[in-house]
C-alpha cells in the first residue's frame, strides 16, 4: 500500500504541488489527458494528483517535470514562480 500522509501540513503541499502542475499545463495549453500520455500516467490520476488527492512519486514528478519543460525543483519550491517559456526551453 503507498504511503500516504494524513497530516494537514502535507496535505497542503501536495495540493500546492498539484496546483502548480496544473498551472504549468494549462499555460502548455495540454489536457490532462494529453500531459497523462505523454508522461505514461492515466488521466485520472493526473487529475488526482492535481487536486492533492494522490501523492506524486519521484518518478512522475521527474516525468511530468521534463514534459512541462521546467526543473522539477519548480514543482517543490515554495518560492514557485510560472515561468516564462523563453526561461524554460
Amino acid at each position: 500500500m503507498p504511503y500516504r500522509s494524513s497530516r494537514p501540513a502535507t496535505i497542503r503541499r501536495r495540493e500546492q504541488i498539484g496546483d502548480r502542475i496544473r498551472s504549468l499545463r494549462r499555460g502548455r495549453n495540454l489536457t490532462q489527458r494529453a500531459l497523462g500520455e505523454i508522461v505514461g500516467i492515466d488521466e485520472r490520476s493526473i487529475g488526482g494528483i492535481e487536486n492533492g488527492r494522490t501523492s506524486i512519486t519521484i518518478d512522475a514528478a521527474l516525468d511530468i517535470a521534463d514534459a512541462l519543460r521546467v526543473p522539477v525543483i519548480w514543482l517543490f519550491s515554495d518560492d514557485w514562480e510560472m515561468p516564462d517559456d523563453d526561461a524554460t526551453s
